[in-house]
């Protein structure tokens, strides 16, 4: 099963989304988040990537008018982001400029400037941002407040693990000083 995690990673690790996302990943993996062997093993996931299945949801939150926008004139288009990246019919589709998978791709990457079709095994640039008021605003009203988010503090160093709930209520000064990276796990 697939599962949502996220990694807020305190922005004195990282100067940019791109070392915040290896900051997360090089966390995740000390800390044995993920692994496959043994008889007594407890990790939380036998394998991970960044943005997968989730990948875009950060910008998707950011845009959510616009994202419903689409969906509403580009039906079909709209189906078409549940199938698999390899997909032939997706491929054929994102290459017709009289498909609405085509029209909406382009609607969306023009106006976010991020894909809104993708491979969701190795993730895209917005699959780690910087935590906006805008953000947080937008987190708090979607359907995760009760997703796992570890914490790695200013000190790199992962703090804790609490729900989404917690840390945008909790953390103090996190707007602006932290990034948060979209994980895709399954156990």
């Amino acid at each position: 099963m697939h599962n949502l995690y996220l990694v807020a990673v305190h922005k004195k690790n990282a100067d940019s989304p791109e070392e915040a996302k290896s900051f997360a990943v090089n966390e995740l993996d000390i800390n044995g988040f993920s692994g496959e062997g043994g008889f007594y093993t407890s990790c939380k996931a036998d394998w991970y990537v960044v943005g997968g299945r989730w990948g875009g949801e950060l910008t998707q939150i950011k845009h959510k008018q616009l994202f419903e926008e689409l969906g509403e004139k580009y039906p079909h288009g709209l189906e078409m982001r549940n199938r698999f990246w390899s997909d032939e019919k997706l491929q054929a589709e994102l290459k017709d400029e009289t498909t609405e998978t085509y029209k909406i791709n382009k609607e969306w990457q023009d106006a976010t400037g991020t894909p809104y079709y993708r491979d969701t095994y190795w993730g895209e640039d917005d699959d780690c941002q910087l935590l906006t008021k805008e953000l947080a605003d937008g987190l708090c009203g979607s359907d995760y407040p009760s997703v796992e988010v570890a914490v790695i503090g200013e000190d790199g160093y992962i703090e804790e693990e609490v729900f989404l709930s917690t840390f945008l209520e909790e953390t103090k000064n996190a707007i602006g000083n932290y990034y948060i990276v979209v994980i895709d796990y399954h156990n």
